[in-house]
């Protein structure tokens, strides 16, 4: 089980400060962050969720391939800035 203070403390305030300020950091977005990733890892009981039988994103905050294609083409057309701090946080090799 992966306990919420420290994904908060550890994973989602230090990712939402350096998207800063093309995503804002505030406490609905810290939330919004939280509340996903329990969803996407059934309450954070799963890291790794290819076990499961899950679809091809398997970590509590992976995007599939074509989400994250869809995201850097429109991130690149409309919001630069958000594009380049995106692509430096998730450098498309990793995809």
């Amino acid at each position: 089980m992966i306990l919420t203070t420290d994904l908060r403390d550890w994973i989602v305030i230090p990712t939402l400060r350096f998207m800063e300020p093309e995503v804002p950091y505030t406490k609905a977005a810290v939330r919004l962050m939280l509340g996903t990733i329990a969803q996407e890892s059934s309450g954070g009981m799963w890291l790794d969720q290819g076990t499961l039988g899950a679809g091809p994103a398997y970590g509590i905050a992976q995007m599939e391939e074509p989400t994250y294609y869809d995201h850097c083409t429109w991130m690149a057309a409309f919001n630069k800035a958000l594009f380049e701090k995106f692509c430096e946080l998730v450098p498309h090799s990793s995809m």
